[in-house]
């Protein structure tokens, strides 16, 4: 599989992080709401794996005074469309029902990753959305093995790039992983890539480029160095994730599905930047 291809599917999962309350100059109206950070969907039933300081900054959002409600959302797309004269995509904006930090760790052997895993699950308001698969076998990283991750660099900015919504699809990079943590080993402890990384990218799934499979999430960067991205391996985030779903049961019942709001919440009505199409 190509990346093309694997990116074609890897998309559908991606979640931006946003707040619906932003800040422009005087006179300038918002285009698009300001994203924060990345997630990508690891349940189906609605649940996001992201950073822990991605979630630190969505519980610092206010309440939105125009309804009330927490001004964190989450973007998702559902694919492109073809449509009588071209092709058109829906953006949606979930709301966030809840979530949960990794707030302790503990080995039981030597260990040489991050003392505390940058990691942090959130319920969405929406289930039947695809779900990334996560590595858990042996030596499923390999040190030199092509990957490439999917997010939101430098969030809103480079969705406007001309002064109106120019694209509204994560941004996909790609590179090698440069180093695994403490040396190639069947579960590494952390690992880094050379993938060029910017703020918004938090969360972001770092994935085989052959194939729709999640190897980590990126977390950020070594001090001084940019293009030397640090990772949480896929195998430390599924033991976190079946910890999270057993410990704080989440309440999927009455949620509505991704066709749900597709149909009840028809995109077409909705303000023209949540929308793009084409006369291609």
């Amino acid at each position: 599989m190509s990346l093309i291809e694997t990116f074609e599917i890897v998309h559908l999962s991606i979640v931006g992080f946003a707040s619906t309350i932003k800040v422009e100059e005087p006179g300038k109206d918002p285009i698009l709401p300001s994203i924060l950070g990345t997630g990508f969907v690891v349940d189906s039933r609605g649940v996001v794996a992201t950073n822990r300081h991605v979630v630190e900054a969505i519980l610092e959002l206010p309440i939105d005074p125009r309804d009330g409600k927490h001004a964190a959302r989450a973007i998702m797309t559902s694919g492109v469309k073809e449509e009588s004269g071209g092709h058109s995509m829906p953006m949606l904006f979930v709301d966030i029902k809840g979530g949960s930090v990794v707030s302790n760790f503990i080995s039981s052997t030597p260990y040489f990753g991050e003392p505390l895993p940058d990691v942090a699950f959130v319920q969405l308001n929406v289930k039947d959305v695809p779900a990334l698969q996560l590595a858990s076998a042996e030596n499923s990283w390999k040190t030199g093995m092509e990957v490439a991750i999917a997010g939101f660099p430098l969030g809103t900015t480079p969705l406007e790039v001309f002064g109106k919504v120019t694209q509204i699809m994560p941004f996909v990079k790609h590179g090698i992983i440069s180093s695994i943590f403490p040396f190639p080993c069947p579960f590494p402890h952390g690992f880094s890539t050379d993938i060029l990384t910017q703020g918004g990218n938090s969360g972001s799934p770092v994935f085989r480029t052959d194939s729709p499979v999640a190897l980590g999430m990126h977390e950020g960067v070594v001090e001084g160095g940019d293009n030397i991205t640090l990772a949480v391996p896929s195998n430390m985030i599924a033991i976190a994730l079946a910890q999270y779903l057993e410990q704080f049961r989440p309440d999927f019942e009455g949620v509505p599905t991704l066709q749900d709001l597709l149909t009840t919440r028809p995109w077409t009505d909705t303000p023209v930047w949540t929308r793009l199409q084409s006369a291609t």
